[in-house]
């Protein structure tokens, strides 16, 4: 199967705009371009920036989200929310004397379940992540 990506539908560009203005105001002048994918992939969606390469060919934007278009409807709307809050969760910005530096933050936890099952939680963010996920 080849690789395709396609313009977003307006409920996608309204679901990621709602998103953005609940949880991430510091970054609304940021442009995010939107695109679904489609063709074999192992992710539902990712965050990167716009290179300069991509600039020079004329993209008007900071950030690309780039949703697989092939599980985005069996996500369900829960699903599709938690994707969209997580991609734009990797947003950052630095202040430099020359304005705003977009960048990208990245997961504060990133571990194997095997791992995990023979060490525990071994790192503190592990901690941190188990007590939130047990409520504390």
């Amino acid at each position: 199967m080849s690789v395709d990506y396609s313009k977003p539908t307006s409920e996608i560009k309204d679901l990621v705009k709602k998103i953005r203005q609940k949880y991430y105001p510091k970054f609304r002048k940021a442009k995010i371009v939107i695109l679904m994918r489609t063709g074999r992939w192992d992710k539902y969606g990712t965050l990167g920036l716009v290179s300069k390469k991509a600039r020079k060919a004329g993209v008007d934007g900071d950030y690309v989200l780039t949703l697989n278009a092939d599980e985005w409807e069996h996500l369900g709307k829960k699903g599709q929310n938690a994707l969209v809050d997580h991609e734009l969760r990797h947003m950052a910005r630095k202040k430099t004397k020359n304005g705003t530096k977009f960048k990208l933050y990245h997961h504060e936890v990133e571990e194997f379940i095997d791992i995990v099952k023979r060490h525990g939680t071994w790192r503190p963010s592990l901690v941190e992540m188990k007590d939130v996920m047990k409520g504390k």
